[in-house]
This record gives C-alpha cells, structure tokens and sequence, in this order.
C-alpha cells in the first residue's frame, strides 16, 4: 500500500472513533440538559416566585408602618406609591407562580390571593385613619386576626418546592452516572480499535521511511552547496551595512533581535547575545528606561495604532559613553525571516554640538542687544534671576520651590535664554509628585548655565551699574530748560533726584516683549497696548513682585486669546489684543494685565478642583480659583503652561508685598487681572513724613519706607 493510502487509512480511523465518542458525549449531554431544564425553569422558578411573594408581604407591612410614621403629606405619598407597586408586584409573582406550580399547589396559591385582597383592605382603612387623624393601632391589629396566614401558607409552598428541587437533582445526578458509564465505555472500545489499526499503518509507514533515508543523503550535499552561497550573500550584505556606517538592528515581532548587528552597533552597544531583547541590548545600564522602551516597542509591534503615531512614542535619542545616538526606526512588512522593525543608530553628536553652539552663539547676540539697549534693565533682570536662584537653592517648601522655578523659566525666556527654559521645564517635569524636591545638581546647574551665559559680558555687569543712572533725552532736555529759565533750585533737584526713580514704562516694555514672544511661539496675532501713565517708582518698589508677572501675561496668551479661526468664528477681529498698563490714585498703586480672549470658564475650572481633591468653590471665590496653586484648565502641560504655578507665584509675590489681586472676567469677552499695592510714604525730614506724588521726591538719602516692604 503507499504511504499516503496509508496515512488517510490512519486518518479514517481516528475520525471514526472520535466521532463514536462525540456522539455518545453528544446523547450524554443532551439527556443531562433535559434534566438540567427541568430543575432550572421548573422548580428553581416557582421557588424565586414564592419567597419573592413572601418577600413582597413583608415589605407592604413595613411600608403600613412608615405611613403611620411619616410627617408630612409628601412622605405620605411616596409611601403610597411604593405600596401601590408592591402590591402589583405581589400579584405578578403570585400569577407566574401559578402558571409553574403543580396541581395540588393551586388551593394554596388561591388562599393567598384571598389574603392579599383581606390585606389590603384592611390596609386602606388603616392610611384612611391616619389620614383623618384617628387611632389606627387597632386597626392594624387585625391583620394578625385574619384566619389565614400568609406567611404558614407560604412557607408551606417554600418546603413543598425545596422537596421538589431535591428530588429532581437526585434525578439528574441519576442520569449523569449512567451517561457517563456509557461515554467511558464507548470511548475505551473506539480507543482500542485506533490502536490496532494504527499499529498497522506504522509498520507500513516505517518501510517508507527507509526510502526517504536514502533520498536525504543526496540532498544534503545540495543543502551543503546552497548555505555556503547565502553565506556568502550574507558576508556581502554585512559589508554593505557596516559601509554606512551606521548601527543597523532588526528586531521580530517578539521584541527580540533577529540575525547579526552592523559594526557600528556592535561598536556602541556591543555582540547582541542569541534571542536578546532589543530594550536589553540598548538599555541594559538603565532599568527604567528598559522598561519604557519595551512597552513603546510592544505597542509599535502590535500595529493597532497608526505607525506614525506609535514611531512618536519611540525614544529618538540616546546617550552612549560621550556620544549622542540618533534613533529611527523602519516598518519591514513580510519579511519571510520574521523582521519586523529596523533600527537605525546613527551618530549625531557633531551635529548636537554645533546646533548648540549656534543656539548659545544667538543666545549671547540677544543679551548683547538687550544689554545696549537697556543697560540698567539688564543689570536688574540679572540681580532677579540670581535672587532668584538663590532662593531656590534657600528653600524647602515644595509649592514655593514650583514657584520660583516656574517664574526663573518664564523670566530667562524674555531675554531669550530658551536653553535655561528649557531646562528649568525639565526640572519641573521631576516634579510632579506632590511633594518631591529638585536635586542639588539640578538647582546647581541652573546657576552654572546661567553664569555661562553671562560669562562674556561679566566684566561690564559688574561695574556699569553702580553709581550709574541712564538719563532719557526728553529729562536732559528739561533740566536743561530749567537751568536756562534759572527756575527754583529745590524744584530743580526734585527732578534730578526723580532720575533714581524707574520708569514702569521700562518694566511694562519687558512684558511686552514677553508677551509678543509667548504670542509668536504660539502662532497667534497679537497687538500688546501698554499704558504706563508716566508714572516712576521708587528704587527696590516691589522688586520681587514685577519678575512674576510673566505669568499673567503668558496666561493672557495662551489661555485668554483665541486663535484667529476661533474669534473670527465668535464674530471677533482675527487679531487678538492684550493690554497692560500702571495707574495710581492718591492712594493705591496699580498694575492691570488685560486681554479680550475667551475669558474664564468656571466650571472648567471648578472640575479641575474637584479632579485634584480641592474644595469646590463658586463665582464669589473666583480669585481664591484662578489663583490656587496647581490649579489649570488645561489637560495638557506645555513649556509655557498648564501646571498650574504661575498665576500661585503671581499671587503670592503680591500679597508679600501687602498687595491684593482682583479678577474681571466675561466668558468670550476677557478677562483683566488687577493688583493693587498701597504707595510708599516718603519722609521730607528728621520730624516730618507725608505721602508724596510719584512726580517729585526728595533727595534719595531721605526716602525710605513707613511701611510695606523696603523700598
């Protein structure tokens, strides 16, 4: 016989004594769930319905209690309602029972029926007394006087269908040992003809088997001859791949790394052990990163997302022992070998540092134009950002450290120092748990960036602005007037003295180019108004308070003003607008941050408090709300917002300098941030103290706080 008669004989077989034991498996459960429905739609049914009615009963007496209990109508009412459902329900169980039960069950069932109807007559006249104010106790005594009871005859049903259910379990386990003898029977018969058979097809199989014996001798000097050529083809391709110089790495479907690695990966990373996972082999130093890596990877290689979207959740760079690798990575799609990702390595670390040395080479043309432009403003953004970081290094509290950092970052990026920001948003990126704290080598190298920067240009720091006042030409000029027309000499020294007094033109000049860079960087049209009402301030006046309203202008932006599609849709120009401005009263000094976006979204906000477990508040807290700290309406955190920090250090930063800020808002009209300082007093002599217009001021040796912060 040939093997392959043979082997469909073989096959025959087998199928015919499955199918034996199939079908009297088949006629086993078919009995079994005859029985099975038997107990479940039978007994099991009537015995739901019956405690269900008992149930039902018992709660109509419970409600007759809680309406001679209630107080007041309405309870009444609900109490009449729930007995009116009871009472329905009582007779749906009592009707499915009936078309269930047994013969001799049907007196039983038409009793309690009876007794329903006796109940809740009697039930009525009880809520009609306690309606009209009379004694109903007596009445519900005569529940227990009816000459049924409900709960004998029930429970009688209840033990007749248990003793039902018992005896139809008894009759299913019954037939399941029969069924089962017969299926261990059939089945033993149907195993023991396969196996005689069958050991007749193998010794006819075995025979053959000698014949493909000697054909597999010729066949191996062909399978000889056919590696060596994929070797060689191998060797050529190894060539190729090692000539790019890049580190080449495939990796199947498992994660692991098929076939051999380029030079240049076995050079970075070194030999790829058999069956390696590739998040190993790149990562083996750094656990965590391993383990980030391998569920990225597993999501690529599932291939349920989009490939781009997953390529994007894919580390794309990685530092090897002073060399930074640039990762990419290739879709293979029915490789017969099982490749599935290719990964290319490839060194960029020239490119790295010639892009950075670019980036710190524009970085220090910017401080050289802020600097001539503004030579006192730039020593007093220096003097903050070094008081800044030298409260960070100062202080323990977590919330007040978020603070700081988020004003150091927002400050630097005005001055256009983007590599300090972004370092100070990845030291905030740490920070995400509640109450973790930097460490000393971040916060150290904040101040080594920063005096790195600042290295070419220290030299003039540190002497040009002691003792040395910029003079605009409009105050030249009127001194000079002054001196021509020989006016008073006092009135003469006031204005000159006004000199050491900064402009809140210069501070407002600052945020609006904060404000019109946060706008670029966002892509939006944005016209900055500044109204500074020609006002001067005194020397150290809220010093520690101006850094932080960055904040407020950022939030402006990104938060307040729309996009153009959005305001030409809500029927706006395409151009946002933002204003600042300073103003006193005789006596108050303010600062207003204005902008005409979308304005605030309470409930957006109230959400946000309530997802981080703060106390709900409503429109009357709405400055305790844009103000909490850790508090944003926006999901998602971005370089210039979304933690929710900012407006909490603005806020801070003003009430330490014994200010209060105020909120105006209108949902699609905008929103104005107002902070309200009292003004400094000034003393004319050694008795004598008055407050004085901010347009004349004494000799600078006199002037000096009454209260508030030093000035």
């Amino acid at each position: 016989m040939k093997l392959t008669l043979r082997f469909v004989l073989l096959v025959l077989v087998l199928l015919l004594s499955f199918g034996a034991g199939a079908a009297s498996g088949l006629q086993a459960l078919a009995r079994l769930d005859d029985a099975l429905n038997g107990v479940v739609e039978g007994d099991m049914q009537r015995l739901l319905a019956i405690t269900h009615a008992r149930r039902l009963f018992r709660s109509m007496t419970v409600l007759e209690r809680d309406y001679l209990l209630a107080a007041s109508a309405e309870e009444r009412a609900s109490v009449d309602k729930k007995m009116s459902s009871a009472a329905s329900e009582l007779l749906e169980q009592l009707d499915k029972y009936a078309s269930l039960m047994h013969p001799e069950d049907a007196a039983a069932v038409q009793s309690i029926r009876d007794v329903r109807g006796r109940w809740l007559e009697r039930d009525e006249k009880v809520r009609s007394a306690a309606r009209s104010g009379r004694d109903a106790k007596p009445l519900v005594a005569l529940h227990a006087a009816d000459p049924v009871s409900w709960e004998a005859v029930i429970g009688t049903l209840v033990k007749a269908n248990e003793r039902r259910l018992a005896q139809q379990v008894k009759a299913t386990h019954s037939v399941y040992t029969a069924k089962r003898t017969m299926l261990l029977s059939v089945s033993g018969l149907a195993c023991l003809f396969a196996a005689g058979f069958g050991y007749v097809v193998f010794v006819g199989i075995r025979s053959n088997m000698k014949e493909v014996l000697a054909l597999n001798t010729n066949l191996e000097a062909l399978v000889t001859a056919r590696t060596e050529a994929l070797s060689a083809r191998e060797r050529s391709l190894r060539l190729v791949l090692d000539s790019t110089g890049d580190g080449i790495v495939g990796i199947g479907a498992s994660g692991a790394i098929l076939g051999e690695c380029s030079a240049a990966a076995e050079q970075w990373f070194g030999k790829a052990k058999p069956g390696q996972q590739c998040a190993e082999y790149l990562f083996g130093f750094d656990s965590k990163r391993q383990l980030e890596f391998s569920m990225a990877l597993q999501q690529l290689l599932e291939d349920v997302l989009p490939w781009e979207l997953s390529v994007d959740q894919m580390p794309h760079r990685i530092a090897r022992e002073g060399l930074l690798l640039e990762l990419s990575y290739k879709q293979i799609v029915g490789d017969k070998n099982g490749l599935s990702v290719l990964l290319v390595a490839r060194d960029v670390t020239a490119r790295v540092r010639s892009e950075e040395a670019e980036r710190d080479l524009r970085e220090e043309q910017g401080l050289v134009r802020q600097l001539l432009a503004d030579k006192q403003g730039f020593a007093l953004f220096v003097s903050e950002i070094e008081a800044l970081l030298q409260a960070l290094e100062n202080e323990a509290d977590a919330k007040i450290l978020r603070r700081y950092l988020h004003t150091l970052k927002g400050n630097v990026a005005i001055f256009g120092l983007e590599s300090m920001a972004r370092r100070c948003h990845e030291i905030e990126t740490k920070l995400e748990e509640p109450d973790s704290l930097p460490s000393t080598a971040d916060l150290a190298s904040l101040s080594v960036l920063f005096r790195s920067k600042l290295k070419g240009i220290e030299p003039f720091l540190t002497g040009a602005a002691r003792g040395t006042h910029e003079v605009a030409s409009d105050d030249f000029g009127a001194l000079v007037r002054s001196l021509k027309n020989r006016e008073d000499y006092q009135e003469i020294l006031k204005m000159v003295d006004l000199w050491s007094w900064q402009r809140t033109s210069e501070r407002l000049a600052r945020l609006r180019a904060e404000t019109e860079y946060v706008a670029q960087r966002l892509g939006k049209s944005v016209r900055v108004e500044v109204a500074h009402g020609n006002l001067r301030i005194p020397p150290g006046y809220l010093d520690k308070f101006w850094p932080t309203l960055v904040h407020a202008v950022r939030n402006a932006v990104d938060h307040g003003v729309e996009s153009a599609d959005e305001r030409i849709e809500a029927g706006k120009s395409a151009e946002g607008s933002v204003r600042l401005s300073t103003r006193q009263t005789d006596e108050a000094f303010f600062i207003e941050v204005e902008d005409d976006g979308r304005g605030i979204e309470l409930q957006a906000l109230q959400r946000s408090a309530e997802e981080r477990g703060l106390r709900a508040l409503s429109s009357a807290n709405l400055v305790d709300l844009v103000f909490a700290d850790g508090l944003s309406s926006r999901s998602e955190v971005s370089e210039l917002s979304g933690r929710g920090v900012g407006l909490a250090a603005t806020r801070a930063a003003c009430e330490a300098e014994l200010g209060s800020a105020s909120v105006e808002t209108k949902v699609g009209g905008g929103t104005r941030l107002v902070f309200r300082f009292r003004r400094p007093t000034v003393r004319t002599d050694r008795s004598e103290a008055r407050a004085k217009h901010w347009s004349l001021v004494p000799p600078a040796a006199d002037v000096r706080a009454a209260s508030g912060p030093s000035l």
